[in-house]
Formats: C-alpha cells, sequence, structure tokens
C-alpha cells in the first residue's frame, strides 16, 4: 500500500489488489459496469486509491483506458484536496512528459461525485458528455476465443 502524503499527513491511500474487496462496496450505480467488474475482478489493470485503507469512505480509480472513476462519499474534504494535489502535481504532469493518457474520462458513481468533479476541478475545462456506448459486431468476434 502506497500512501500520498501532504507533509507528514496521510491524506489518501493506494491500495495493494489484495485490498480491493474492501473498497468495492463503495460503488452503487457503478457496481455493475463491465470496467469496473473487470477491475474487481482482476481482468483489467487499474490503480485504486482511497482515504482509509482498512474502512474506506470514499475511491478514485485510474485505469488502463484512462477512465477515472469516483465514487463513495463525496464531501471527503482531505481526500478530495489530497486527490486534487495528487492529480494536478504529479499524475497529470507525468501524463504529459511521457505523453502518455493525455486524454482522460471521468465516470462518477453518484450526481453528488458529478457535481463535486465540476467543483474540484473547475481549472480544467471539462466537458460533459453521455454514457459510453459499445457496438458488438459478431461477424468481428472471434468464437473461440477461450480456447
Amino acid at each position: 500500500m502506497t500512501n500520498i502524503k501532504k507533509g507528514s499527513i496521510k491524506m489518501i491511500y493506494e491500495l495493494n489488489k489484495k485490498n480491493y474487496p474492501k473498497a468495492e462496496k463503495l460503488f452503487t450505480k457503478l457496481k455493475t459496469n463491465a470496467a469496473i467488474e473487470s477491475i474487481f475482478n482482476n481482468k483489467n489493470e487499474a490503480r485504486l486509491f482511497v482515504d482509509n485503507p482498512e474502512n474506506p469512505k470514499s475511491i478514485f480509480i485510474l485505469n488502463s483506458w484512462a477512465y477515472y472513476y469516483l465514487a463513495g462519499e463525496s464531501e471527503n474534504n482531505y481526500f478530495n484536496s489530497s486527490l486534487v494535489e495528487f492529480l494536478e502535481n504529479e499524475f497529470f504532469p507525468e501524463c504529459v512528459k511521457t505523453n502518455n493518457n493525455t486524454g482522460f474520462a471521468f465516470y462518477p458513481d453518484t450526481d453528488e461525485w458529478c457535481k463535486k468533479i465540476e467543483e474540484l476541478f473547475s481549472n480544467l475545462n471539462l466537458s460533459k458528455s453521455g454514457k459510453t456506448y459499445f457496438n458488438f459486431e459478431e461477424k468481428r468476434f472471434n468464437k473461440n476465443w477461450r480456447v
């Protein structure tokens, strides 16, 4: 478990995979989202950040596709300010430097998180979009994919 610090105060923690189940319960609307399920079933790489590794109340997920998920308590001020600090001062600059995932999408679990994202990242030129849809093309599907 890695902790992100502000001074000597631990504000957010990066979870090890063995501790992922402690955070899964924080999702409500997105709990059946394929990407979220794949993360908690260890089928998709991601980094999970929480406010408390033993009893998380808020969670932020960075997945390998540059989709960012927020769930749990949206009014967790220490977590929120630490998250903004981490993203703006460490993560985003590293993405720009390496030209890796310079575009991203936030997926809030609740309407409260949607409003909070707008507030926390008001300095970024965020735009809202609707849902992401995927089309299944049977002719491109490898029916023997499990072999």
